[in-house]
């Protein structure tokens, strides 16, 4: 009798991507943050808010935390929250998806305000509510913060100046105030951060993810693409007279005019776009086998709903991408392994929310399989060191990570400051004492830019721009000869 064919197909065809490290892009790491908006559902603690609140990677970063029960914001927290509080708790059951619309389309209103006018500090609304908080005069220049509530309307104790909030405004639904022009080409929100509740059983926490991961999609993705960068041309002189006073929009930051925060903005580089993100952190759960399970089937449906298959068009702009990613509360304050000799400190927060851990797409970068669910940072592993075989890193780039001195992280170690103030010299990298390259003053001389002796060709800077000059030779026409600029006539000969 001939033996029945049977295939054997695997029992998780994402098992080896489960297997595999998440590799982390440390030049996502270190790119300078834009302006994002991050909105947090759920319930957290101010301890599971940590990573967020405590980084300075996050300083130009608005939290819109919405919530029923809103946890105390210590006056060190660094980014500009805004606290959303909710009547009652959210739920997925009834009207669910209804008031869920309503909460990001309210939350989107705030962000708008946010992008348009800017602020800083720290402001709570409630949800219902459309009352009004009028600024007073201070000699600091900050505002009293009103917070008005059903039971009563007493101004409350102005903050210490460490700490300054912002007047509210008048966002809730119904308030008529005037609301910037939507932009089709910005999303709502850069980022979505549910915490899961921790009362719910496993299949009410997988409809909890599915219901928020497609009602949110929209608002985490841009309509239109951006527009394209016009080349700049010098401007004429009618149209610089025409030219508005004032084209750049920035916050106001404590203690900082705007004349410092635009200089200190201009000292960076623009952020590198990235990828919209959507992050759902399970709580502390009651050892069991019901947990792989639910894990499964999470990641399964994040990675079908947000990884198109391989015969659709994949977007390629970075504002009509998201990358879903599912991880504990533990972990997502954790901080990444070190790289070998290095004392760097990253969250994986940190990491997901800057793209360190998003999938590169393009024709030539290497396939891989989808994923998003990350266990630990164990599962993490950051670039070899710049004492390795790669060619090092700029110094006092890579790993240099400055943080507020009330914060309680520590700065990195003494002893690694010899390895990043002096690196090793290379043909990319050399040492910052020396001017010019060897490659361009064709010795090995350690003086500081000093030139040599014998003419040779080089660049001059000619009418704006850098051109090449023949070799011609020294003339010397004696100590009484007038000295002078004989460039044009050596080249007229």
């Amino acid at each position: 009798m001939a033996d029945e064919f049977r295939p054997k197909f695997p029992l998780d065809p994402f098992a080896p991507a489960r297997r595999e490290y998440w590799s982390v892009e440390l030049e996502r790491l270190i790119a300078n943050m834009g302006r994002d908006v991050y909105l947090i559902l759920g319930a957290p603690t101010i301890r599971d808010l940590e990573p967020l609140i405590h980084t300075v990677q996050f300083s130009s970063t608005l939290l819109i935390i919405v919530t029923h029960d809103a946890p105390v914001i210590p006056p060190t927290a660094v980014p500009t929250i805004r606290i959303l509080r909710l009547a009652t708790p959210f739920s997925v059951e009834g009207a669910g998806a209804v008031r869920l619309v309503n909460i990001l389309e309210w939350a989107e209103r705030v962000a708008r305000v946010w992008r348009k006018r800017g602020g800083v500090g720290y402001e709570e609304l409630f949800e219902g509510e459309c009352l009004m908080s009028k600024p007073e005069p201070r000699d600091s220049g900050a505002a009293i913060f009103r917070i008005t509530n059903k039971s009563s309307s007493q101004l409350v104790s102005p903050p210490p100046p460490t700490r300054n909030r912002a007047v509210s405004h008048k966002l809730n639904r119904g308030s008529g105030i005037n609301l910037p022009t939507p932009d089709p080409t910005q999303r709502a929100f850069d980022a979505l951060i549910n915490f899961l509740p921790r009362e719910l059983p496993s299949k009410s926490l997988l409809k909890h993810v599915i219901l928020i991961t497609t009602i949110s999609r929209p608002f985490l993705v841009a309509a239109a693409p951006p527009r394209p960068i016009r080349q700049s041309q010098p401007p004429s002189r009618s149209s610089f007279f025409r030219r508005p006073t004032s084209t750049l929009s920035l916050p106001m930051m404590g203690g900082k005019s705007r004349d410092s925060l635009a200089a200190s903005v201009c000292e960076f580089p623009p952020p590198s776009p990235i990828d919209g993100h959507v992050l759902h952190l399970l709580p502390p759960q009651r050892p069991g086998s019901s947990i792989s399970k639910l894990v499964h089937n999470m990641e399964s449906f994040l990675i079908s709903f947000h990884y198109p298959p391989s015969h659709q068009v994949i977007p390629k702009n970075h504002t009509q991408r998201i990358c879903p990613y599912l991880t504990t509360i533990n972990a997502f304050a954790s901080f990444l392994p070190n790289s070998p000799g290095e004392d760097s400190e990253w969250t994986l927060a940190e990491a997901i929310l800057c793209g360190a851990l998003d999938p590169e797409i393009g024709p030539k970068k290497k396939e891989v399989l989808p994923r998003a669910w990350i266990p630990n940072t164990k599962k993490c592993r950051m670039p070899p060191s710049p004492a390795s075989s790669l060619p090092p890193s700029p110094p006092r780039l890579v790993y240099r990570r400055d943080k507020p001195a009330d914060s309680g992280y520590a700065t990195q170690s003494d002893n690694t400051s010899s390895m990043t103030d002096s690196p090793p010299s290379s043909p990319t990298y050399p040492p910052r004492a020396r001017k010019r390259s060897p490659s361009m003053s064709g010795s090995e001389d350690s003086t500081l830019g000093t030139p040599p002796t014998v003419p040779q060709k080089d660049l001059v800077l000619v009418n704006g721009r850098m051109e090449k000059v023949q070799e011609v030779p020294v003339i010397d026409l004696g100590k009484d000869h007038k000295r002078g600029w004989r460039f044009w006539r050596a080249l007229g000969r």
